[in-house]
């Protein structure tokens, strides 16, 4: 993208980057040893603190989500379709190596600090250290992952060398997100969340400048690298600053007690990554880069939607706390029927305007394929929605045990259709074919979808040429949209057996029966990882 502009303004483009770089370096390491004392002064009581406490990290990661949108149009140019493709596994296998490295001991941490606030030392060490064993003994399994993935996956060397460089940004990453923990449990979660985003300008700055350097898929991951470590190191001064000393020790009898306390919180974290990014795999192995590539550029944008109901069913779910029998049914029916109009509003603009959406965040090289498979994906919102007060309306009558069955089994229906659906119907997704190719039988999949919702597709490209969409994205898409309606049918309906709540009074009157697709689904409380919500996952993903 650099490349493409005059040599004048490219300079002065390289010239702006290394000056966000230098004022993400001073924000970051400046605002780490000096301290939020502006905020500090403000948060003077109970209702002020929580107030500091939810509105800078919503804040910090609606400016960080911003900021990786911006990143994305420019790294998808740069990279192009096969570029996107290659970072999307790399990032995907990060992802679980996160989650299993891990083992659900954020909030561990965070409640046991909360109750003893001078065990943070201790804590901080002693879950970085449990941390740092769970990443060596997946090194076996990361290696033989590589080296077969090639055979296997298909997998392409600046895939494989990105995933090493991600795998190394897991060391720094877990310190901080240990120091993370303990701010939590000191109620200053405005430190941490400031502090992301002076380093998600880090990375945006680091990034561009490695792919104008022509680093490619390679350079993205040595700024996840750089990020991770500027940002760890951040968080040592700051916590420094809070006068706490930090045991570099991990016992045999605390490793077990932490294995054994925070295991259940790893099984639902791992079990939500696998029931989210099992298409990702999936496409790798029976279509290729270039079809992730552009399934993963699609999935981009509606990867910002889960914000909305976020914000929302946590504003609501004290209110679902405390209610019971016909009052929580009521409450728990209009927050679910405001979301699904929120969520069938989306649904209907992103029909029209799909094309335009592509366009502006990667180009023409993206159409009309990714296009066609946002006008899919998109159906995921009115049930993501539906999904996300629903857990909260089953962990607010204490059911939250009947979340992770359904997960469970949504998981391993997912699965079992993607590999079906896939392997019976795998093709080749070709760059671009002329315009006389013939269309395969899911683009009139595709066709019938969208003239249900009054919307014609031409499926002509800018330039006047035509492309042939990879069937197994769009079969990928309705697997988990079946999948991740049976996760919150099942679950909310096995609440409604036990709390006199009707699941049918809510749905009865929406056309469900439309494709969807899930991506990203709301976290409940107990699963959902601290660094989410100041938004330090940026530092790896865009």
């Amino acid at each position: 993208m650099l490349a493409l502009i005059g040599d004048t303004v490219n300079e002065t483009v390289r010239i702006a980057l290394l000056s966000l770089l230098l004022f993400g370096l001073v924000g970051l390491f400046g605002l780490a040893a000096s301290g939020t004392t502006w905020i500090d002064r403000f948060a003077v009581n109970q209702a002020r603190r929580i107030l500091a406490n939810s509105a800078t990290p919503i804040a910090a990661q609606l400016f960080n989500r911003a900021v990786d949108l911006v990143f994305a149009a420019f790294a998808l140019r740069m990279l192009g379709v096969e570029g996107n493709g290659q970072y999307a596994i790399a990032t995907v296998t990060w992802l679980y190596l996160k989650t299993i490295t891990d083992f659900g001991l954020s909030i561990l941490a965070a409640r046991e600090v909360a109750r003893d606030p001078d065990s943070a030392g201790r804590l901080i060490g002693s879950t970085t250290l449990f941390r740092f064993t769970i990443l060596l003994a997946l090194l076996p399994v990361l290696v033989t992952y590589l080296a077969l993935g090639p055979l296997v996956l298909g997998l392409s060397q600046p895939s494989i060398v990105a995933t090493l460089l991600l795998t190394i940004s897991l060391l720094p990453a877990s310190y901080a997100e240990a120091i993370n923990s303990v701010f939590t449990g000191f109620e200053r979660l405005h430190v941490p969340a400031l502090l992301t985003v002076f380093t998600n300008l880090v990375r945006f700055a680091v990034g561009l400048l490695a792919l104008d350097a022509g680093w490619g898929v390679p350079g993205i991951a040595t700024a996840a690298v750089i990020a991770a470590t500027c940002n760890a190191a951040a968080m040592h001064l700051a916590i420094r600053r809070q006068r706490v000393r930090i045991a570099w020790n991990l016992t045999s009898d605390e490793a077990k007690n932490l294995a054994r306390s925070a295991w259940p919180l790893l099984l639902n974290g791992l079990l939500i990554t696998l029931f989210f990014r099992l298409d990702t795999f999936i496409i790798q192995a029976f279509e290729g880069t270039w079809a992730l590539g552009i399934y993963d550029a699609a999935y981009k944008l509606p990867n910002l939607l889960p914000l909305i109901p976020s914000y929302f069913v946590l504003a609501v779910f004290p209110v679902l706390a405390r209610q019971t029998g016909d009052d929580l049914r009521r409450s728990y029916e209009l927050g679910a029927k405001f979301l699904i109009i929120i969520g069938w509003a989306i649904v209907i603009v992103t029909l029209f305007t799909a094309p335009l959406l592509i366009r502006l965040l990667g180009g023409r090289a993206f159409l009309p394929d990714a296009a066609d498979t946002l006008r899919l994906l998109i159906w995921f919102a009115p049930l993501h929605y539906l999904n996300g007060i629903t857990q909260y309306a089953i962990i607010a009558v204490d059911r939250q045990r009947a979340i992770a069955p359904a997960y469970l089994a949504a998981t391993l229906f997912n699965l079992g259709t993607n590999l079906v659906a896939t392997s019976r119907l795998r093709i080749t997704a070709p760059r671009r074919s002329p315009p006389s190719s013939p269309r395969s039988c899911c683009w009139f999949c595709c066709n019938a979808v969208l003239r249900a919702t009054s919307v014609r597709s031409t499926g002509r490209h800018s330039c006047g040429v035509r492309s042939q969409p990879s069937r197994s994205l769009v079969l990928s898409a309705w697997s988990s949209s079946a999948s991740h309606g049976c996760c919150c049918r099942s679950s909310w309906s096995r609440m409604a057996r036990r709390s006199s709540c009707s699941a049918s009074s809510v749905t009865r009157n929406w056309p469900f029966s439309a494709p969807c697709c899930h991506k990203h689904v709301l976290h409940v409380p107990a699963f959902e990882h601290q660094s989410e919500q100041a938004g330090s996952c940026t530092t790896c993903t865009f």
